[in-house]
């Protein structure tokens, strides 16, 4: 315990209320905060409390005014004294710190997952889809029983409305990052299988994710030449007679958990229905100054994987949030660039005069920075969209694609060479624009790439 100034002693934990910020270093009082807040709270039969208030400025649970050091009319909300509570903050702080699958499912027991709060569960998928690369597994978890129990207890809280959107779009794209490490089963390609009803629970908690993301009533604005009737006709959640509507509240918003969860669609090929984008959009226009360069290049990555034209809101969107979020070098990387240029070839849309200057300089700026897939993958956007939009690609650019290619070509690293999809790109692009800088190496180089 520790004395204040006014020599009241005071909770560490006092007046932590909600999570803002996730995966905290250990040790720092965010960290402190969302551990605390990921367990919930509720009020004691008689009253009192164990000190770990999640209200007030003072108090001790059970006071309101004067008494015991209350402040005035703040009402101070007990919280629950029982051990598990304590347990369950304990395996929140072993949950953030696991580097491993195994030991995410032997913390999340099944007996005790019951009394998870939405970013226990949130947490454990998450982690285990961050550390899901460096555990191997003999078969799929998707009958696990831990995760079973993670899953079922999601659904409950779902259905009791009890599970925020951050926690929703975290879960979203968790669930997706473990399909693709082949880890679970989150959509069903199989007909029979769809047919048979043969759904695993992860597979139910996607769905249920999607029903539970803010939907906004009002048609996307089609630019021509798509038909507005036949706009995603494999979308998932169709639209109804009657959606769902849902709005949030602005502390609630936010353009990474928006554009977590189109880009986690993405990884598994499943197209949103209208009016989920359509909050999505909604979503991102809050606040558009938050839109980062890592945010710009998800989302536009993710519509050019779905092959999903965002209508003039959505297009309108990304062209403001270009040119701020690429122009400070600090705030951008290879990856960002290169997924940048990416989605808008596969869209088959040029970005703006003013954002193809500024993602021009970009790829100039990193060019040294490049993996071989992203330089691949850049190289073939700008001759797409010069043969099919007739955007130029500039000398600069041509100059540090030649750099990096042939650096590429003749280097001695074994972890920095293209692969023959990589290559084919590459040797796309300077057929495309009828230049080449490959004549300046020899014959074996080229055959080492493969």
């Amino acid at each position: 315990m520790a004395a204040t100034t006014t020599g009241r002693t005071l909770c560490p934990y006092q007046g932590l209320q909600t999570p803002n910020l996730l995966f905290r270093t250990p040790g720092s009082p965010g960290f402190v905060r969302w551990v605390v807040s990921a367990v919930p709270a509720p009020p004691r039969s008689d009253g009192k409390s164990d000190g770990t208030d999640r209200r007030g400025r003072g108090g001790y649970g059970e006071t309101r005014g004067s008494n015991r050091g209350g402040h005035g009319d703040v009402r101070v909300r007990p919280s629950d004294g029982r051990p598990g509570n304590h347990q369950l903050r304990d395996i929140q702080r072993k949950l953030v710190d696991a580097l491993d699958v195994r030991t995410i499912l032997g913390l999340c027991d099944p007996g005790l997952v019951n009394k998870f709060s939405a970013v226990n569960v949130s947490t454990a998928l998450s982690k285990m889809a961050k550390n899901a690369k460096r555990t191997r597994f003999v078969t799929k978890l998707d009958h696990h029983p831990s995760l079973v129990a993670l899953c079922e207890r999601a659904l409950e809280l779902l259905k009791m409305n009890q599970f925020p959107h951050r926690p929703v779009c975290n879960s979203a794209h968790a669930l997706a990052t473990l399909q693709q490490a082949g880890v679970l089963t989150v959509t069903e390609k199989d007909k029979k299988k769809k047919e048979n009803g043969n759904v695993t629970p992860a597979q139910s908690v996607w769905r249920a994710l999607f029903d539970a993301m803010p939907r906004v009533a009002s048609e996307l604005e089609k630019g021509p030449p798509r038909d507005p009737n036949a706009l995603n006709p494999n979308a998932l959640n169709p639209k109804s007679p009657n959606p769902k509507l849902q709005t949030l509240h602005p502390q609630e918003t936010s353009a990474r958990q928006s554009t977590m969860f189109l880009y986690a669609a993405a990884l598994v090929k499943e197209i949103p229905c209208d009016e989920i984008l359509a909050g999505i959009w909604n979503e991102l226009g809050v606040d558009e100054s938050r839109i980062a360069s890592h945010h710009v290049s998800n989302l536009v990555w993710s519509l050019g994987t779905l092959q999903l034209d965002p209508g003039l809101t959505g297009w309108g969107i990304i062209d403001r949030a270009v040119p701020s979020a690429f122009a400070n070098k600090t705030e951008f990387n290879s990856q960002n660039v290169a997924n940048t240029w990416w989605g808008f070839a596969r869209l088959r849309r040029a970005p703006n005069p003013e954002s193809v200057k500024v993602l021009s300089a970009a790829i100039v700026t990193v060019q040294n920075e490049f993996k071989p897939q992203e330089l691949a993958n850049c190289m073939w956007a700008r001759a797409t969209l010069s043969s099919s939009q007739n955007l130029p690609v500039e000398q600069s650019v041509k100059a540090a694609f030649d750099s990096v290619a042939v650096t590429t070509l003749t280097g001695n690293s074994s972890t920095q060479k293209f692969k023959a999809k990589e290559l084919s790109q590459v040797f796309w692009h300077y057929a495309s624009l009828g230049t080449c800088c490959i004549s300046q190496i020899s014959p074996p180089c080229l055959t080492l790439q493969y």
